[in-house]
């Protein structure tokens, strides 16, 4: 990263930190750039270094919007993570996303998977913003993450499908086949790319394998997401108290 993208970083981690919307992005970066951003502002945004990493854009259909050939990675800040139990506020530019998560050794290998569900905000102040390589910049939209109950390792994860409830009303309803073909293909692509783009792999890190199904609306009110034998995730997002 060049210091021409110091003050770009800067101004995206202060957006992120205050729940803002991001800066107006006038520079065109290339992916590479991108990724050296995305790393700094990382380091800014979370001192607290990172729970692991995240795998975006994994649709044929998101994939064909963007024009890419392949996915996007990210890393979850450490503070991100959420206790189902407890009552979630939530960015009201959040939505909802029912994925995989993988916990990993140091090598990489997988140690279990299950349930997990992101809250992803992609909060551009401008629609001409949201181009591949500033998603990259932005960290794909992290924001904060819920990690269900692991289970064993699968060969395949072919027969697990997701639900998703509000107050008792379906919302969503996927294949995790849908993002990058499965965990069980996820896994090593994220891994390569996390070498390729010079991101970490460590003991006990989550690597969340990307959206299934269309990302819902992160509205107040009581969910259940239902992987039927894979485990559940049941949470509640009340509205943030108005500002004073």
């Amino acid at each position: 990263m060049t210091d021409s993208h110091q003050p770009l970083v800067a101004q995206m981690a202060k957006a992120i930190v205050a729940d803002k919307p991001l800066p107006a992005i006038t520079e065109t970066l290339t992916l590479e750039q991108a990724y050296q951003v995305q790393v700094e502002l990382v380091r800014k945004v979370s001192p607290g270094g990172i729970a692991g990493l995240k795998a975006g854009v994994t649709t044929a259909a998101a994939r064909k919007h963007f024009g890419l050939t392949h996915g996007l990675m990210g890393e979850l800040y450490a503070f991100g993570s959420l206790d189902p139990d407890d009552p979630i506020t939530v960015n009201p530019e959040s939505v909802i996303e029912c994925e995989i998560g993988i916990l990993i050794d140091g090598a990489g290998n997988p140690l279990s998977a299950g349930p997990a569900i992101e809250f992803a905000c992609a909060n551009f102040a401008r629609p001409q913003d949201l181009t591949a390589a500033n998603l990259v910049a932005g960290n794909l939209g992290a924001y904060r993450f819920i990690r269900g109950s692991q289970q064993p390792w699968r060969n395949t994860f072919n027969d697990v499908r997701v639900q998703l409830s509000r107050d008792g009303e379906l919302i969503n309803e996927a294949s995790m086949q849908e993002a990058l073909g499965g965990p069980e293909r996820a896994l090593p692509w994220m891994l390569e790319e996390a070498a390729l783009r010079g991101l970490p792999i460590e003991q006990g890190m989550l690597l969340m394998t990307g959206t299934c199904g269309q990302p819902a609306p992160a509205l107040p009110g009581h969910y259940v997401a239902d992987y039927g034998d894979f485990g559940q995730v049941s949470f509640t997002i009340v509205e943030a108290p108005a500002a004073k």
